[in-house]
């Protein structure tokens, strides 16, 4: 089988701001001398740390929206030089969908996005139609057709930018963290679409992402980056041997749950997905009758952040979550009541917030689940002042409360060229720089970091004034394992001193990990709202990989770590 892309010792160097000169210069960060082929057809994973070179990587391959640097090494297509290319054939033959589609998104219509780039090649008005018309039939968007691209919810954007990237028939398909902005069930039906496309269309498809659980067990090939180097490429089921021969948990982190625990007990055989974890669990049982969990005991949160240095991610994990039953939710007085509150957008036919009441308490972190579009960033928005709503009350008034909010879009928080002194502008200053943005080289763009990067460099910045009350949309997107846990053990340290932390979010593990209480947002209105482990123990369709691998097994365990003490 031939290969349609070859790498032959790439390197990549990003610009760096000089502080004391205002002069840019080569930095370290980067790739270093990567070198890999892809057989045409393949379906690729591409797994590394946050800020490992993953995102890199594919801008690279895209070649012409890569950043200021300088590079060396031969990219080839096809078996042509990538930079022999015209813009056309980059344009249309090579697709790459972005960590955040509000940087690839550019038209203020729905139908209008995915025909723009037909338009750009100069494509006939019938052609581009028939085009457009099998585009929104394939991915289900007729309903959405005409709506307001700004309008639509973060996972409705990816959807969208899919689909007018797929309509120009690209031969190779690169995607940066797809699925970070899609509830669970959007993100199984997303990945699955990827494999019909790969599978009928002869696609190759590349995907960097952190949730391997739907990824890895459908994918021909593994590719491993870590600080800026290929680790390893193969098919999958060599690269994990490769893997579980490592020392390093870095590498290993942003494996799903059930491979990370085949690896841990020297399994036989690896599992890539939860049901092969569940019957590894019971072959165990049988075997150790004395099989059981211990509940997780409270630990310092502050331990997390140490493992920065050694990336030791099951150190970091294991510290970073205290267990939830050390909140006694029912003694904290009110931070903030909604009664009665109702939203609807401009032209929209629904109210997205519909008689909306409850009470979120002083030193408490909520996580609000949902599917996509279920109304969770809308109510960010409104308790951020962002929106206002058409009905309902709100106590005490958003005005005589000291409120953050991080959206989900973290590039809107930046306001300087260097990392220094977008955090000046927030009054921070080198000794009071928190531990878990410490590892970054500070003389960089904020926008040049990864996503997961960017997400702990927006917390930094949101909570650089002690908020009363901080609303965070989607803070684990783009982030890995050990990004996760140092996010947790800084939000239970601000939750510690009284501050009430409100998340939007779709990942479960993280939910479960960092919240006090979760609820779902489902028809405008929030409902079953518990403490963490009762809301987790009680769901089987809506809960985390943990609680699912051990289903008729034991009934009481839902966190990651407490699997590995199994």
């Amino acid at each position: 089988m031939k290969n349609i892309l070859e790498i032959k010792n790439l390197s990549f160097h990003y610009d760096e701001y000089d502080g004391k000169t205002g002069l840019s210069t080569i930095g370290n960060d980067g790739i270093e001398d990567v070198t890999f082929s892809i057989p045409e057809g393949s379906f690729v994973t591409l797994c590394g740390s946050t800020g490992s070179g993953k995102s890199t990587l594919l801008k690279l391959i895209k070649r012409d929206v890569i950043t200021s640097g300088k590079r060396t090494g031969n990219i080839y297509f096809d078996g042509e030089d990538i930079d022999q290319l015209s813009a056309e054939d980059i344009s249309s033959k090579i697709g790459l969908l972005f960590q955040n589609p509000e940087d690839q998104i550019v038209t203020d219509k729905v139908w209008h996005e995915i025909a723009f780039g037909l338009e750009n090649l100069g494509m006939s008005q019938a052609d581009m139609e028939t085009r457009l018309a099998e585009a929104l039939a394939f991915f289900r968007l007729e309903n959405i057709s005409r709506s307001d691209t700004a309008s639509l919810s973060g996972g409705q954007k990816q959807l969208v930018s899919l689909a007018s990237i797929l309509a120009m028939y690209p031969r190779l398909l690169l995607l940066d963290e797809p699925t970070s902005m899609l509830d669970p069930e959007a993100a199984e039906h997303y990945i699955a679409t990827l494999k019909k496309l790969q599978t009928s269309l002869g696609l190759t498809v590349i995907i960097a992402e952190h949730n391997l659980d739907n990824i890895l067990p459908i994918s021909d090939m593994l590719m491993v980056m870590d600080k800026g180097q290929l680790i390893c490429c193969d098919t999958t089921k060599e690269a994990l041997t490769k893997l579980a021969d490592t020392e390093s948990g870095s590498l290993t982190a942003d494996l799903p749950l059930p491979t990370r625990y085949g690896m841990h007990i020297r399994a036989k055989s690896i599992p890539l997905d939860i049901n092969s974890g569940r019957m590894l669990i019971k072959e165990r049982a049988l075997n150790t009758p004395n099989l059981h969990t211990t509940t997780t005991t409270d630990a310092v949160a502050d331990a997390a952040t140490a493992a920065v240095a050694d990336a030791d991610v099951a150190t970091a994990m294991a510290t970073a979550c205290p267990d939830q039953s050390s909140v006694d939710t029912k003694t904290h007085p009110a931070a903030l009541t909604i009664k009665n509150m109702s939203f609807r957008y401009t032209g929209s036919d629904r109210d997205v917030i519909n008689d909306f009441s409850a009470t979120f308490n002083k030193g408490c972190v909520y996580a609000l689940l949902g599917c996509n579009a279920s109304g969770k960033s809308t109510l960010l928005n409104i308790l951020a002042g962002n929106l206002k709503p058409q009905l309902g009350r709100l106590m005490p008034k958003l005005s005589s409360l000291k409120i953050a909010y991080m959206p989900q879009d973290t590039d809107n928080l930046f306001v300087s060229e260097s990392i220094e002194k977008d955090l000046l502008s927030v009054g921070l200053k080198k000794d009071d720089y928190p531990e878990y943005i410490r590892h970054l080289d500070f003389s960089r763009s904020p926008l040049d970091l990864s996503g997961g990067e960017k997400q702990l460099l927006g917390l930094a910045k949101v909570t650089a004034l002690n908020p009363q009350i901080l609303l965070l949309d989607e803070p684990t997107k783009g982030t890995d394992n050990l990004s996760r846990a140092l996010m947790t053990a800084a939000l239970r340290k601000l939750r510690d001193n009284g501050t009430t932390i409100i998340i939007a979010c779709h990942d479960m593990s993280f939910a479960a990990e960092c919240a006090d209480i979760c609820g779902i947002i489902s028809m405008g209105r929030l409902t079953g709202l518990k403490n963490c482990r009762e809301f987790f123990i009680s769901n089987k369709l809506y809960t985390t990989p943990a609680r699912n691998m051990t289903l008729g097994i034991t009934e009481d365990l839902y966190l990651e770590e407490d699997i590995f003490k199994l």
